[in-house]
């Protein structure tokens, strides 16, 4: 079932930003010059009831990933592979950092993988600090620890 709808951790309608080259959510304060266009917004727990929970969750959000994260409680409790970008200026913008989304993500549970901005390739995780890779943006994969 595909849905068209914005992804956060309530329920109800969002603002878009149309074709600003800066991606994501309209913030309450200077989205004057940026068209927006109006979009169901739900949690993807929400659609993982109506739906089914995933095995994979992909998630790119333009800087909105702790709304995202934070909507997807039931779904990161049944440890799904996820693939998701940071984007480590973005976030900010939306009252979040880097660490909280980290923090969300339950890294212990995973072995993870990096692939930074700048690198052609990914690589396993190790350990540094997330602050450390550059900015605009990296990409993480996590696979679940077989547990048992």
């Amino acid at each position: 079932m595909v849905r068209q709808a914005a992804v956060g951790d309530s329920h109800g309608t969002i603002g878009l930003l149309e074709d600003s080259n800066q991606g994501g959510v309209s913030c309450e304060q200077g989205t004057d010059s940026h068209f927006t266009v109006r979009a169901k917004l739900m949690s993807l727990d929400q659609i993982a009831y109506e739906c089914g929970f995933p095995q994979f969750l992909k998630i790119d959000v333009e800087g909105f990933e702790d709304r995202a994260l934070k909507g997807a409680t039931q779904i990161l409790r049944r440890r799904p592979k996820i693939a998701i970008e940071v984007h480590t200026e973005w976030v900010s913008r939306y009252g979040s950092s880097v660490g909280e989304v980290i923090s969300l993500l339950n890294l212990k549970d995973y072995r993870v993988w990096i692939m930074p901005y700048t690198a052609e390739e990914v690589s396993a995780w190790d350990g540094r600090d997330f602050s450390a890779y550059p900015p605009p943006k990296f990409m993480l994969f996590l696979v679940p620890l077989v547990t048992g």
